[in-house]
């Protein structure tokens, strides 16, 4: 049963500064901290906790022992569930999954939302102009969320989906490794020709970021990752041909996935790379009719209309092409990297046509393919 503390003000913000009487101080009325934060987060925790304490120690709840806690703040009173809650998750799935079959990490291509449910199998729901405190935890990792602007000196309605944004911060914490990603290590990948592939594996995952810490590029643990993809590539493109912007293209797709899965990668790799930026093409006339296509136009067109906080990490997905699948090349100081454009203006060398590189280029159109979700 929820706890229920009662005040004669209720809480407006939590003060950013110390301050001294009649002097001014910053308050944060909203706000989203994850323990990556380190001491803010710690020191925003505090504050919030110290407003509820009173009302949970007594009960023999101490801080290290909330594993989450759902607020909803009413003008007078508060209604606290502490380790108490249910929660139920929305997600987008990366395979087709049986009613009652265990689902794992590795299935996740995406939490839609999350919404806590009671003891009584009951949703709590939190009104637009209640306030809401949220820590919750996944294993070690902790966040805090708080919306106190209803009781603000200009109260407004809060107009910001929940379930969804819960959803988020969960997905957050589940997979803090794809947001902790530095400009550094990115720029490794990319150069690598490598990105964090919604298909992968959590560990595979895991194993490509930490290898980008280092300055070696770790072909081995690329070999056996494409390993893997080439077992499950017929059963990918099963999936892909049920989206329009790549049905146009099957007859070639599949030709070169013959020549791939007998090791025919120069062919596999000519007939593939063209056919991407055919996908793309596809995608932008939907998009953006009338427009003209090009490279920097239909990447922007691919990955509009995604959250930035999508699993599918759009923003650096559109800087991955722009940075690999389509790099420009200077043959006349033999920078001639393997790109489409290398590809299709018949700059690209020979030795560059290999397991990898042709495995990146299928990779890329199942990273695709998920922006055509609904």
């Amino acid at each position: 049963m929820p706890t229920t503390v009662t005040y004669d003000n209720p809480p407006a913000g939590i003060s950013m500064s110390a301050a001294l009487k009649d002097e001014n101080v910053l308050v944060s009325t909203k706000g989203y901290l994850s323990s990556e934060a380190g001491n803010d987060f710690i020191t925003h925790l505090e504050g919030i906790w110290g407003f509820f304490s009173g009302s949970l120690q007594p009960k023999g709840v101490l801080p290290s022992q909330v594993d989450h806690l759902l607020a909803v703040l009413k003008p007078k009173e508060a209604l606290v569930y502490c380790n108490e809650l249910q929660q139920r998750i929305q997600m987008r799935s990366k395979r087709a999954i049986k009613a009652g079959e265990p689902v794992s990490k590795d299935d996740i291509a995406g939490i839609e939302e999350l919404v806590f449910i009671d003891s009584e199998g009951t949703p709590i729901e939190v009104q637009p102009d209640e306030g809401v405190v949220l820590i919750m935890s996944v294993g070690w990792r902790k966040c805090l969320f708080y919306d106190l602007e209803v009781f603000g000196p200009e109260p407004k309605p809060r107009s910001l989906d929940l379930a969804k944004l819960f959803g988020r911060y969960h997905q957050h914490l589940l997979f803090q490794e794809m947001y902790s990603i530095r400009d550094d290590q990115w720029e490794r990948m990319f150069e690598w020709g490598w990105f964090p592939f919604i298909w992968m594996t959590t560990d595979e995952r895991k194993k490509v970021i930490h290898f980008s810490d280092r300055a070696s590029e770790p072909k081995e643990l690329f070999e056996e990752i494409c390993k893997r993809f080439k077992t499950i590539v017929d059963s990918r493109i099963n999936s892909w041909n049920t989206k329009g912007a790549f049905q146009s293209h099957k007859a070639f797709i599949d030709t070169a996935v013959k020549h791939y899965e007998i090791g025919d990668y120069l062919s596999a790799i000519q007939v593939l790379f063209p056919r991407i930026e055919g996908v793309m093409r596809e995608i932008h006339l939907i998009k953006q009719p009338g427009q003209k296509a090009g490279q920097k136009s239909m990447v922007e067109a691919l990955v509009s209309e995604q959250s930035d906080y999508s699993l599918l990490l759009p923003n650096r997905f559109r800087d991955y092409l722009l940075n690999f699948y389509f790099r420009a090349f200077n043959q006349s100081v033999g920078d001639v990297p393997l790109s489409r454009n290398s590809v299709a203006h018949g700059a690209s060398l020979p030795e560059d046509y290999d397991f990898v590189k042709a495995s990146l280029g299928f990779m890329i159109l199942d990273q695709m393919f998920y922006y055509q979700l609904p």
